[in-house]
């Protein structure tokens, strides 16, 4: 090959594209553009062949200025920060990293399922504050009492690797599974699980964890009207997309005990502005979207993008 290929490496996961460089050095020329340096991305997209980027938006517009591009490869699972139907116009490879963190998130649910259920995050802060006292979540937060994980429904949104995975794990814990997906056909079963309707997933589990893209579909999915129809001594995990769940209501539902915890990863604003009002109530718990994260998922992910560029541009392989 005389010439090389010119990639792209814009991503906040990535202070220095070693592992990127190391695999596509051979092929490519890596222009590394810090994350923070967003405009400088976008004054040089006309000139790249392959990109690579976490969650920075590309969007028609953006698509439409690629005239040199083959593949856009993000470092993660979903791909709703790319305009995937203008890529295809444009005869762009969209790929992604589908299977990288499964045994991360699914522990990371599972953690949370415990973790809200039993009240740990409202115990630290109590004894933090100075109060030591066993019945503090009841007395002072007025929460329902803890129940034994093996008493209770658990009830799981999707049916792709996470979320098989956290059934498998949660099954150990001997809870009861439903399982709400509707590509899944009346006839499949499972051994231990349970497919259902929405509405009876909502009405009938202890715990709902949340495992699905963010498509026009699921967006909201998770509104008022939801959690009026959940137990209001019911509990909700989300790690998906933060736009599956409608934030007000869900502060709504906080506020107002129509459900009784939350953990959630993803937001619908990442970083939250500082008065948004989930930030104020204790009986929910918000990680900054690291459900995926551990150095060996962390190094996985970065490997598979940048192999998916290469591949791309050798074979004109198509990902997705």
């Amino acid at each position: 090959m005389s010439e090389k290929f010119n990639v792209i490496v814009h991503s906040l996961i990535v202070d220095d594209p070693y592992i990127e460089e190391k695999i596509l050095s051979p092929i490519a020329d890596i222009k590394f553009i810090p994350n923070d340096r967003r405009d400088d991305f976008y004054k040089v997209v006309s000139k790249a062949h392959g990109i690579i980027i976490a969650d920075r938006k590309i969007d028609s517009n953006t698509i439409k200025k690629m005239n040199r591009c083959k593949v856009i490869s993000r470092q993660g699972v979903g791909v709703d920060n790319i305009d995937v139907d203008e890529a295809r116009k444009n005869n762009i490879v969209v790929a992604n990293v589908p299977d990288y963190c499964t045994e991360d998130v699914a522990n990371y649910t599972v953690a949370s399922i415990l973790s809200i259920t039993r009240y740990i995050h409202i115990y630290n802060k109590h004894i933090k504050e100075g109060l030591w006292n066993i019945k503090s979540p009841f007395s002072t937060d007025k929460l329902p009492p803890i129940r034994r994980i093996s008493t209770q429904t658990l009830g799981v949104v999707g049916y792709g690797k996470i979320a098989k995975a956290v059934i498998d794990k949660m099954k150990n814990f001997n809870v009861n599974i439903l399982i709400y997906y509707p590509r899944i056909k009346e006839e499949f079963k499972e051994e231990g699980v349970k497919f259902v309707d929405f509405e009876k997933l909502l009405k009938d589990s202890d715990i709902i964890t949340l495992h699905i893209p963010l498509t026009e579909e699921t967006r909201y999915m998770f509104d008022i009207e939801a959690f009026k129809t959940m137990k209001s001594t019911s509990f909700l995990v989300n790690t998906s997309r933060g736009a599956i769940v409608k934030e007000q209501d869900l502060y709504t539902a906080l506020k107002q005990r129509l459900i009784a915890g939350a953990a959630i990863d993803v937001m619908e604003e990442e970083p939250p502005k500082k008065d948004n009002p989930l930030l104020k109530l204790d009986n929910i718990i918000i990680t900054p979207h690291m459900a995926f994260l551990s150095a060996d998922s962390h190094e996985e992910m970065r490997i598979k993008a940048a192999e998916n560029v290469k591949k791309a541009l050798l074979k004109g392989k198509t990902i997705l």
